[in-house]
Parts: structure tokens; C-alpha cells; sequence
């Protein structure tokens, strides 16, 4: 696929994200794997699941982040993304961060991850 064909798609999946957000609790995008998976469609394809209720670990994640909330008046997640960038990480993009050390990164994972990230930044302390 083109760069312009895989942003429609992914400009497709946040339309239906809004429209069905308004009537769900949970919408989830996922590609099925296919016959690998034992799904009785052949080929690899793109699905989405929405229902009107949070699935059991998404749960647990929404009771502890509304807690934080409660109890120290900001987000969990940005919170957690604030420590991270001031910790060691490999690099980060305008939309992600890898937190993971340096130090756990394969040389293949990290060559893996370059590849997949077209704008990257390093942390030059940290290579």
C-alpha cells in the first residue's frame, strides 16, 4: 500500500472510532490474522468490536487511572509518559515514546524499530 492509500485506511478507522464512541463503551480496531488464527476468512483482514461495556482488563486500567485521577488531580498515563522521558529510552516520535532501556534492545529489535519509524529522534546522552 501507498503512503496516501494507508493513511486513508487509518483516517477510515478513526471516522468509525467517533461514530461508534458516541454509541459504545469499547471500540476496538484489530487485524485478524486469517486462516492463522483459525478464522474461517482466508486472509488477513482488519476488524472492529464494539460494546457497551469496558473488557475485564481495560476495566481494571480505566478503576486505577480514575483513582489517580481522584487522588492526585492529573493523569495517570501523562504522568507515566513524564518520568519516562526523563528517564533512559531509546527514542521517540512525535506520537510515541519507546520506554524501554536502551540496554534490553536487541541490536535487531533496534534496527527493526528504525526501519518502522520514518521521523525519529535520539536522546544523544543516552546512545
Amino acid at each position: 500500500m501507498t503512503v496516501e492509500e494507508i493513511k486513508a485506511v487509518i483516517d477510515r478507522w478513526c471516522e468509525e472510532i467517533v461514530e461508534l464512541g458516541g454509541r459504545y463503551s469499547w471500540v476496538q480496531i484489530f487485524e485478524n490474522k486469517g486462516a492463522i488464527m483459525g478464522c474461517s476468512n482466508p486472509h488477513p483482514h482488519c476488524q472492529i468490536w464494539a460494546s457497551s461495556f469496558l473488557p475485564n482488563e481495560a476495566l481494571i486500567k480505566d478503576v486505577h487511572q480514575k483513582k489517580y485521577l481522584k487522588d492526585y488531580g492529573k493523569s495517570l498515563l501523562l504522568d507515566y509518559v513524564h518520568k519516562e522521558l526523563q528517564q533512559k529510552f531509546f527514542f521517540h516520535t512525535r506520537y510515541e515514546m519507546l520506554a524501554q532501556p536502551q540496554r534490553d534492545l536487541t541490536p535487531e529489535q533496534a534496527a527493526d524499530r528504525l526501519r518502522n519509524l520514518p521521523e525519529f529522534h535520539y536522546k544523544m546522552s543516552e546512545l
